[in-house]
């Protein structure tokens, strides 16, 4: 059985990571939070909003003013909320705000939806997206000893295209509010006890 993820607070539509509408387009707000995702997953450890900031402003073409208020907006209003990202831990700082030199500046991660989000992005490779699925199954306490796990990890190895592809179908269900957790869409096989044959 999988594990329920608590619905995020997000899930009256602030999230746009995928296309919607009659002609599957991809609002700009969705570039900005596809972005953001996608520079935390090629991360190695956790990132500062001004580092995302520099990042976005390269890639759109932007003043980095306007490159940190996206920043800002997509993480304060809808990717932290929505629990696709969170906190992780403060750099300390010598200069700037007070607030800043006391607390110092937050860093953030992906949590592990944001890790199940990020498999679903095509802006990464497929090689780096199986990566983060397998490390997601191997983090998550609710698969450590399912029995699905080693299945789930032989359909990645064979078909990684497909199981990505279900996974990303599962992930837009999971936040459209009409799934319970992203995993969902991979079809559940009963499997019978050897001490019954």
């Amino acid at each position: 059985m999988l594990a329920t993820t608590t619905p995020p607070p997000c899930r009256k539509k602030k999230v746009w990571i995928f296309t919607s509408g009659a002609r599957g387009t991809l609002r700009k707000r969705g570039a900005y939070q596809r972005f953001i995702v996608a520079c935390m997953a090629q991360q190695v450890s956790s990132i500062t909003k001004r580092v995302l900031a520099k990042q976005m402003a390269r890639r759109f073409g932007m003043s980095l003013r306007n490159a940190y208020t996206h920043t800002y907006t997509e993480l304060n209003e809808s990717l932290i909320p929505g629990g696709i990202v969170e906190q992780d831990g403060a750099v300390p700082a010598t200069r700037g705000p007070r607030i800043f030199q006391l607390d110092g500046v937050p860093c953030f991660r992906l949590s592990g939806l944001g890790m199940l989000l990020a498999c679903c992005l095509d802006e990464i490779d497929i090689d780096r997206r199986a990566l983060l699925f397998r490390q997601y199954l191997d983090s998550d306490r609710s698969w450590r000893r399912d029995p699905r796990k080693d299945e789930l990890l032989s359909h990645l190895k064979a078909y990684p295209e497909f199981t990505l592809e279900l996974l990303k179908h599962g992930a837009s269900q999971y936040l459209e509010g009409k799934a319970d957790h992203p995993l969902s869409a991979f079809p559940t096989r009963k499997r019978k006890s050897p001490a019954s044959t």
